[in-house]
């Protein structure tokens, strides 16, 4: 197989799994986590190509925490104050890259922040379009957006 008919098959898989997972509401938020892991990943290792921070992990922590508390929020109704603890990684990465002895710790950090920002946010507040009115999940909205 060429490397044409191998991309059109994995994006008719992804889209398929994408309005399976926006129809069916609890698979939205483990689909979008699954995705939002795998491009945190990818993203990391073509920011990082020539070496790997030591403390990567604890971005991962941070940007899957955050994922989580945005889906608790939202799917289990959870107080909004909440959300504010995913301040907590987020300092400790402060500390943990500041602690670090590498030449530049402040590029790597915003590094790490990028990828948070850039990947895991837009994922997460897809999976909250769905949760725009009061009346629970409706599918439409994240449909809407794929769609059009």
């Amino acid at each position: 197989m060429n490397n044409f008919v191998t991309r059109v098959i994995t994006a008719t898989i992804f889209g398929a799994l994408c309005l399976a997972g926006i129809y069916f509401n609890g698979a939205i938020h483990l689909l979008f986590l699954l995705f939002s892991i795998l491009a945190l990943k990818e993203f990391y290792g073509l920011i990082f190509v020539d070496k790997k921070p030591n403390s990567i992990a604890l971005a991962y922590i941070t940007g899957i925490g955050f994922f989580i508390l945005n889906t608790l929020v939202l799917y289990a109704s959870l107080p909004l104050k909440y959300l504010s603890l995913a301040i907590v990684p987020l300092l400790l990465l402060f500390i943990n890259e500041l602690y670090q002895l590498e030449e530049f710790p402040f590029s790597t950090l915003a590094k790490k922040i990028l990828g948070i920002v850039y990947v895991i946010a837009p994922f997460s507040l897809f999976c909250a379009l769905g949760y725009l009115t009061n009346n629970g999940y409706h599918y439409e909205f994240p449909l809407g957006f794929i769609l059009f």
